[in-house]
């Protein structure tokens, strides 16, 4: 008797330390990622068409994006170049300001800011354009509040009018969710 539990014990711990070595410990992260735009239903195009739209992203460690580049294909030298457009930065974990950088200048027109709660919740996004280093309000400039309560969120959105030099109300989204935040 003692042979056949020692005998199950050995299969046993086996079976576990086989299945074992094949999950993996972590989860593999992505480093890079290239968009590249062929056609629209398989009809091919040309690609001085799509020019812009192609992206390489780069991620950090943790998953998360860290910058995107617009790919375009330079004809005289045969190569693609790669042209700085978002600059992602995070503090805490949490995504707090998005660069937008013009791909021809070089230059940032535009950030998108973020505020968060306690809670981590989102409870602002700001989407401010420039002029040079000089912030510039213009019908690009926006923001947007997030209001939470138990079983709902608000999202208030608010645009710049340039007639009236104010921030106009242009949307209210409500999401209302089920006992189980569904």
């Amino acid at each position: 008797m003692r042979k056949k539990i020692t005998a199950f014990m050995s299969m046993f711990l086996l079976c576990v330390f086989a299945f074992g070595q094949d999950t993996q410990k972590t989860k593999p992260q992505i480093k890079t990622e290239e968009i590249t735009y062929h056609g629209i239903a398989g009809r091919p195009i040309s690609r001085s068409d799509m020019q812009g739209l192609d992206q390489y992203k780069e991620y950090n460690l943790d998953g998360t994006v860290s910058t995107i580049y617009i790919v375009e294909f330079d004809k005289s030298k045969n190569k693609n170049n790669y042209n700085l457009n978002e600059r992602y930065i995070y503090e805490k974990g949490k995504l707090c300001k998005i660069e937008l950088i013009g791909t021809v200048t070089g230059d940032k027109y535009g950030e998108i800011l973020f505020s968060y709660n306690e809670q981590k919740q989102l409870t602002k996004k700001i989407e401010n354009r420039y002029e040079g280093n000089r912030l510039s309000l213009n019908q690009f400039s926006a923001y947007t509040d997030y209001f939470y309560n138990e079983n709902d969120e608000t999202i208030k959105r608010y645009e710049y009018d340039e007639t009236k030099k104010d921030f106009l109300l242009v949307s209210i989204v409500t999401k209302i969710y089920d006992s189980g935040k569904n």
